[in-house]
């Protein structure tokens, strides 16, 4: 009988996570998008097991932008929410603009350009907060774009 500590046995529960989390990314750029979305949410059951919030709120980002290609923004949405309120909880300021990002790009897919904008200027904020140029650059342009359809330049 091959008996496995409980270390080892998360142990290999991340390696099975981190295994899923890859394949669903190229399964993904192969546009399979369903067993992407199968991949993503298997490893997001073992990261909630190992209670590895960081990868638990990936996940969650990754099943969104599988239900945003599959032009389903309502489920986009409730996983991008799921995503921000962890990295909010954990601090993580450039990963929380990213997800105020992949929000506000379903909301304009929505055609709800409003918030849209509402939401490129939370990331914009927060990006430069982190620091991050290049994507705070790309975010600019977003807000200023939006901000003339909306006659608010």
């Amino acid at each position: 009988m091959n008996e496995h500590t409980p270390r080892e046995e998360e142990a290999e529960s991340r390696k099975r996570a981190m295994a899923r989390t890859n394949q669903g990314l190229t399964l993904v750029r192969q546009q399979r998008f369903q067993e992407a979305l199968g991949c993503f949410e298997e490893a997001l059951a073992l990261f909630q097991q190992g209670d590895e919030r960081i990868r638990v709120a990936e996940q969650w980002g990754n099943i969104g932008s599988v239900y945003r290609d599959l032009e389903q923004p309502d489920d986009a949405l409730e996983n991008y929410q799921q995503a921000l309120a962890i990295y909010r909880e954990l601090g993580h300021t450039e990963r929380t603009a990213d997800q105020c990002t992949n929000i506000a790009y379903t909301r304009f897919m929505q055609q709800d350009h409003a918030d849209a904008l509402r939401w490129y200027r939370e990331a914009l904020s927060l990006y430069t907060a982190a620091g991050s140029e290049s994507k705070l650059r790309f975010t600019a342009e977003n807000v200023e774009r939006l901000a003339a359809v909306l006659g608010e330049s």
